[in-house]
């Protein structure tokens, strides 16, 4: 992450890394430009030099040390999977297995996660149900399917009919920020798509169908009640209900908004899920850092968020948004069938 007020880079961050790697395997493929690919390698290289003993991936390098984490293991996780598809090299897959069998070890009974977590056990970590599904794939070792579907079940224990999900904020409770609703959205989403025979892919997918249609028409009628000067974005956090008050925007969570918005449509044919989609899509491009930079380090970038010296992530470029947008961007110019561990 650049903090652009300090000038200078934060700390190396194992998470954010292990759930580049695919990008860069995506583009990659996309541009036939070997220096991404090698850029990818190098990186799951990295993460299996610090992977803890247990298994698990740590919090920032140097700053908490090498503490594992569980969201932060499957994150890199992602990106061994995604890494061993493509090189077929089996120290990824053994990197991989360790830190799924280090997930199931720690997961409690009822399928939730209330150890080894930054903030006790949260409904975002269906990004970790992702990674063990993804694992089971490649492995066909059956325990990590069932962590899967026992997160899944304590997870969706959480849902309201309206496609809101409880335990998913690390600040208000009753209103997490759209970075966080975006994980726990693709998440599940992701788990679906591999799984829709499972008994409860349908509850799944219908909790999934009501966030992305309450989410679309909000974010529509927000849009019609500002005149077309005026830049108005979703804002950063919403309740439980798809509402919010706040005049700021968290940039992150709408590129993977952007993203989830338009997966569903390919569900559901909905035309005001693309629609929304494409008007998030417009927002961020606005604020994608290109023309007149002529700063390297910033050149590309996107802000956490908008104004940038608002709540989440205040003057910085988080990698992790940047990854997302690029994300997003992919989704729409390469086969699905390549946008597997995207998103």
């Amino acid at each position: 992450m650049l903090n652009m007020d300090k000038r200078r880079w934060d700390v190396d961050y194992p998470e954010t890394t292990g759930y580049i790697i695919p990008t860069l395997l995506a583009y990659a493929s996309l541009t036939t430009e070997e220096t991404y690919r090698k850029r990818a390698i190098d990186m799951g290289d990295w993460e299996i030099a610090i992977q803890s003993p247990e298994g698990g991936a740590g919090e920032p390098f140097g700053v908490y040390g090498l503490r594992p984490r569980i969201f932060n293991t499957g994150q890199v996780l992602i990106g061994w999977i995604s890494l061993f598809k493509e090189t077929g090299r089996s120290k990824y897959l053994d990197a991989a297995r360790k830190a799924g069998d280090w997930l199931v070890i720690n997961q409690d009974a009822d399928g939730k996660w209330s150890k080894r977590t930054y903030a006790g056990p949260k409904t975002y970590m269906s990004r970790v149900s992702w990674a063990l599904m993804e694992l089971f794939i490649i492995s066909q070792d059956e325990k990590y399917r069932m962590a899967c579907d026992r997160s899944v079940r304590w997870i969706m224990s959480h849902a309201q009919p309206n496609g809101w999900f409880a335990h998913n904020s690390l600040s208000d409770p009753t209103k997490p920020w759209t970075h966080l609703i975006g994980y726990v959205l693709v998440g599940l989403l992701k788990v679906y798509k591999h799984d829709t025979r499972h008994p409860d892919s349908q509850h799944v997918f219908t909790i999934l169908r009501a966030a992305a249609k309450n989410l679309a028409e909000y974010y529509l009628k927000l849009k019609e009640s500002v005149s077309k000067d005026v830049f108005k974005m979703l804002p950063g956090n919403l309740d439980n209900q798809w509402r919010s008050v706040e005049k700021w925007s968290c940039v992150t969570g709408n590129a993977q908004l952007e993203f989830f918005l338009r997966c569903m449509y390919k569900y559901t044919d909905d035309p005001r899920l693309k629609s929304s989609a494409d008007l998030i899509m417009d927002d961020l491009k606005r604020l994608h850092m290109l023309d007149g930079v002529s700063d390297s380090c910033i050149y590309g970038g996107l802000p956490g968020s908008f104004p940038i010296g608002s709540v989440y992530l205040a003057y910085a470029i988080p990698n992790w948004g940047v990854k997302f947008f690029a994300d997003s961007l992919l989704q729409r110019i390469i086969p699905e069938n390549e946008q597997e561990y995207l998103g």
